[in-house]
């Protein structure tokens, strides 16, 4: 805009109709004519008292009259600007733009949640997208050329996360039919009639964002001793369970934005096979993660982690004690992705646990 002015200014000054003390035409007394005046500045001359001239070019001072235009006229394009270059985000200027914390309102004590595990399913592949539920356990992509991996391929998360390990998502329907159990049928079953309470707590938290939470993971059983409430197939919110035995006990943990996760060295898992039979499970190297809402709840749960070949042969062998262990332990190793040994041989197995959870009281 300011090069138009000087323009202008130019034009005026070749045919005499600058800010000088030139012949100026008659006028009526009162009428004003715009002009230009010094360094190209805009403004108006009054015609004098007797109509025998305008008087001197006055300048305009309003900012926004300097400018051509009106202030709330003005965007970053009229200043020569790309709007998307204009300043710097909140964000870049270290200004927190995410919402505030939403507080939990828990029913136990001292800023206590205590969650029950409501639903459990070991991680299998999406029949649709050959999707699988996990964590990246070791850092890597691997596939079948991958040594370090004991030539595994990972997998992809449903969100589309490469480097999944969760080697026993193809091991179930093995071990299902060798054994002649359906895991996933003896966990349901084993929630429903309160053989398997799973119950999770965090402590010292009462918001959805906090660094400074601890998780306890521990079994446990209904108070009467009948089985849970259910809310369709799932254990129902709100009710009172006795603490059992806590093989996980202040473990660090952290919340963002909602989100809860944990590292855990070892996570002891009892499976309910049936009346007399339990597949017990030792995750080593564990991790959980889960969304926790204001109601509260836990959704989206995973849980993580290697099962160790020695292990799983000796603990698959309670519950199928008619198979030879040779045979189970070469299934195993056949899928083994994680902790190679010095020949290159993986001796263990990943894992990868989903569960949603919902509040419960202390009985």
């Amino acid at each position: 805009m300011r090069y138009v002015w000087v323009a202008l200014a130019l034009i005026a000054a070749m045919f005499g109709y600058g800010c000088g003390e030139g012949d100026d035409p008659p006028c009526v007394s009162g009428e004003t004519v715009a002009c230009v005046g010094a360094g190209g500045c805009r403004g108006s001359r009054a015609c004098l008292p007797d109509g025998s001239g305008f008087g001197a070019c006055e300048c305009v001072t309003d900012p926004d009259e300097d400018m051509g235009m009106a202030s709330e006229d003005m965007g970053p394009a009229d200043m020569g600007a790309d709007p998307d270059d204009m300043g710097m985000e909140l964000a870049d200027a270290g200004v927190d733009m995410s919402p505030p914390p939403a507080p939990l309102d828990c029913t136990g004590a001292d800023d206590r949640c205590l969650f029950v595990v409501s639903t459990l399913s070991i991680g299998t592949e999406d029949p649709d997208t050959g999707a699988v539920p996990g964590f990246d356990l070791d850092g890597r992509i691997s596939d079948a050329t991958d040594d370090l991996g004991c030539n595994q391929e990972d997998w992809v998360s449903p969100d589309g996360v490469p480097g999944i390990d969760n080697q026993v998502a193809s091991l179930g329907p093995v071990l299902e039919t060798v054994s002649g159990e359906d895991l996933q049928d003896a966990i349901d079953a084993s929630l429903a009639d309160g053989s398997l309470i799973l119950l999770m707590e965090l402590e010292g938290v009462d918001a959805t964002s906090d660094e400074t939470v601890t998780l306890d993971v521990a079994s446990g059983s209904t108070v009467d001793g009948d089985p849970p409430t259910l809310d369709g197939s799932a254990i129902a919110p709100g009710q009172s369970f006795t603490i059992d035995l806590t093989p996980v006990d202040g473990a660090p943990a952290v919340l963002r934005d909602g989100v809860l996760e944990a590292s855990v060295s070892e996570l002891p898992l009892a499976l309910p096979i049936d009346a007399t039979t339990t597949l017990d499970l030792l995750i080593r190297g564990a991790r959980l993660r889960a969304t926790v809402t204001e109601v509260p709840s836990l959704e989206d749960g995973l849980i993580g982690g290697s099962l160790a070949v020695d292990e799983f042969v000796t603990a698959f062998q309670v519950v199928a004690p008619d198979v030879d262990s040779a045979l189970i332990r070469s299934v195993l190793e056949g899928v083994a992705d994680l902790e190679p040994d010095g020949d290159g041989i993986c001796q263990a197995v990943s894992i990868g646990i989903t569960f949603e959870s919902v509040e419960a009281d202390e009985g």
